[in-house]
């Protein structure tokens, strides 16, 4: 069995240096049916040697007039994007991609999942003679064309259906490629970012400032790291492309290296990842320092979706799971006329007895007080008891807007009669 999309994709080169691209053949399969396929020849914009001329039958001339990568990139990319990828011997046409994709500057994801038609034909012909894919194509009685890239692309493809006839599932055949380096991902690639960021954290540690830091955090695995060299730290880990590394070596065996986390999460651009990304490390969140960071901006983008998460976040037996959820309520479901009683319905549902969630629910009606006083009052008024969370928000508002009409104060008194003061 496949997985539902596999993007099967061949690229020819101009020359022997990996770095740029003459031709692009796609194949998609759907559900375990050859659905769409693609072709292009590509502006390499860098010469062409004789031997790839040779092999290939692409030339200058022949480009002539063909888009470069970068102008196709927008047409490509929705089939390079949630999808495996597939091609025969892989690693070499995906090291291609990742070269011409920093050759462009074109920021791109920093890891792919990917198929190898050979190394699955090495699996399953162990005593194959050889492993090529005009070889292979043969074998099975597919025609190709070798060395045309849509040809080598439906021939890989007709491979793949062929295989996936072998195995119950590919997915234990699925590897993953870092884009950013341009390799198949390793194991040392996972340990080298991990031990940097722990020689990083320890680096900053603050003896003096760990004594006090246990006993605010209520932990005992904690380095001494001030926050403002965390979140230093958090602004340059976020620009690297392989700091996935770190988010997923969970549990993480300081709590610096959790704040870390949470301060990493805020900082995604996307939505499905963030919001993967806090699902992920919900059941490893143990201060409420972490509760109090974890708001990913990006998650303002699709409401309804986050809505539905937090539901099912809400009745998770994960620690914080449940205060997290009535943090994420009041940040993104008050202000802007979005405060409605079935929200507010569900942050009274939780257990407040628990202190982090009746924290939670206090923030929660403080912040509707504030932005939409009005629907606030309206479903305060529904309770012949008020609860005590929604009082203490309501305060909590009161001050915050009676502070904010306050003229600014003075610095001083002004000089009478309008005299200035005298310079000495």
């Amino acid at each position: 069995m496949l997985p539902p999309r596999v993007t099967v994709f061949d690229f020819e080169m101009p020359n022997s240096h990996y770095n740029a691209v003459s031709s692009v053949g796609l194949t998609v399969i759907e559900n375990g049916r050859l659905t769409q396929t693609f072709y292009s020849l590509v502006d390499p914009q860098c010469p062409f040697d004789p031997f790839t001329v040779t092999l290939t039958g692409i030339s200058a001339e022949t480009v002539q007039g063909a888009p470069t990568f970068a102008a196709l990139w927008d047409t490509l990319r929705p089939f390079f994007e949630n999808t495996v990828l597939c091609a025969h011997a892989a690693s070499g046409d995906l090291h291609v991609l990742s070269t011409v994709l920093r050759r462009y500057h074109i920021d791109w994801a920093p890891q792919v999942n990917y198929l190898c038609t050979l190394e699955l034909a090495k699996q399953f012909y162990p005593d194959s003679e050889r492993y090529s894919l005009d070889f292979l194509a043969a074998k099975h009685g597919i025609t190709l064309t070798h060395h045309v890239s849509l040809s080598d692309a439906e021939a890989a493809a007709q491979l793949l259906l062929r295989f996936s006839e072998l195995a119950p599932s590919l997915d234990p055949f699925i590897r993953v490629f870092d884009m950013d380096a341009g390799h198949p991902y390793r194991e040392t690639d996972r340990e080298r970012v991990i031990l940097n960021v722990r020689s990083q954290l320890q680096a900053l540690r603050d003896p003096a400032f760990a004594k006090a830091r246990k006993r605010q955090l209520g932990e005992e695995a904690v380095l001494g790291v001030r926050p403002k060299e965390l979140r230093r730290l958090a602004v340059q880990l976020s620009a690297r492309t392989d700091t996935h590394f770190f988010l997923e070596d969970l549990p993480h065996k300081w709590a610096e290296e959790d704040i870390l986390h949470a301060y990493l999460l805020n900082k995604k651009k996307r939505f499905r990842p963030a919001l993967s990304g806090v699902e992920a490390f919900l059941p490893y969140i143990m201060n409420e320092e972490v509760l109090s960071i974890l708001s990913p901006g990006v998650l303002a983008v699709n409401r309804p979706v986050l809505l539905e998460a937090i539901d099912r976040w809400r009745r998770r037996p994960d620690p914080y799971a449940e205060a997290l959820s009535l943090r994420l309520l009041g940040r993104f479901f008050t202000a802007g006329g979005r405060f409605s009683p079935a929200v507010a319905d569900r942050v009274l549902e939780a257990d407040l007895t628990f202190r982090p969630c009746y924290g939670a629910a206090v923030n929660f009606f403080a912040r509707a007080f504030e932005a939409s006083p009005d629907a606030a009052e309206d479903y305060a008024r529904d309770f012949e008891t008020e609860p005590e969370c929604v009082t203490r928000g309501r305060a909590i508002a009161e001050k915050r807007l009676a502070e904010a009409a306050k003229p600014p104060e003075e610095t001083g008194p002004a000089p009478e009669n309008g005299a200035e003061k005298e310079q000495g």
